[in-house]
């Protein structure tokens, strides 16, 4: 009995004696520079194993070697190959109080928006845009007077206009308000944009690619002090001038 409490004894000072050392598995321990040297560098990129390599939502790695990275003639499997978008702004609903705040959202016509939304999709650089600026056709008009018909002839045929893979259709609620306290008023404007994907061809509804929905309000642009205004007798005074439609 003595024997086996003194064997005992030993195992548990010789387990207190000293710090574990924590024990990695082969293939995620750092690498020593050298024999000599403690520091210690990071794994290369090619030491990982599938398996270890965690991609963000939405991205598909797989059939990379499908990409031919011609954007005119890409094939479909390639992972990478950017949609391509007509965009459309309809079905307005404008909700204002006062006269001034409807004329001041009329103003936001929907091809301004348009056009701004085709810019901020452009700059993602994961969609191919089909611009509705009418200037396209304004510059071939130029280009006519500058050059021969033929020239302008051989680029459309190979610079074709691109066919849209779907349509983004934007429903937008036009909100414009002015409450006023017991000195001074404020003025309140915001915009809500919500996306819709549809196929051109079956007239399906898709979730996919999703855009979301957008919100905008009058200090997203302004700040708050600047939309700030004072009335005298109901009759705009000083501040904010909510009366001009720019």
């Amino acid at each position: 009995m003595r024997v086996v409490v003194y064997i005992l004894i030993l195992l548990f000072l010789s387990a207190c004696s000293g710090q574990q050392k924590i024990k990695y598995p082969a293939h995620l321990k750092d690498k020593k520079t050298s024999n000599q040297s403690h520091l210690q560098v990071a794994k290369s990129a090619f030491d990982f194993k599938d398996s270890e390599i965690q991609v963000p939502a939405n991205f598909e790695p797989r059939n990379l070697d499908k990409c031919t990275f011609d954007k005119n003639n890409e094939s479909d499997l390639c992972p990478l190959k950017k949609p391509v978008i007509r965009v459309y702004f309809e079905n307005n609903i404008n909700n204002a109080n006062n006269n001034a705040e409807t004329k001041a959202i009329k103003e936001l016509n929907n091809q301004s928006l348009s056009l701004l939304l085709e810019s901020q999709l452009a700059g993602l650089n994961r969609f191919r845009i089909v611009t509705r600026d009418e200037l396209t056709a304004e510059e071939l008009k130029q280009q006519l007077k500058e050059q021969s018909a033929k020239t302008i002839a051989e680029q459309l045929k190979a610079r074709k206009t691109l066919r849209p893979d779907y349509l983004l259709k934007i429903d937008t609620i036009k909100t414009a308000d002015r409450f006023y306290a017991e000195y001074n008023g404020m003025a309140q404007y915001s915009i809500e944009l919500t996306a819709t994907m549809i196929d051109p061809y079956s007239k399906e509804k898709l979730a996919y690619p999703n855009i979301g929905k957008i919100r905008i309000q009058g200090t997203d642009i302004k700040a708050k002090q600047e939309l700030v205004y004072t009335e005298v007798s109901g009759r705009y005074y000083t501040g904010f001038d909510y009366t001009n439609e720019e």
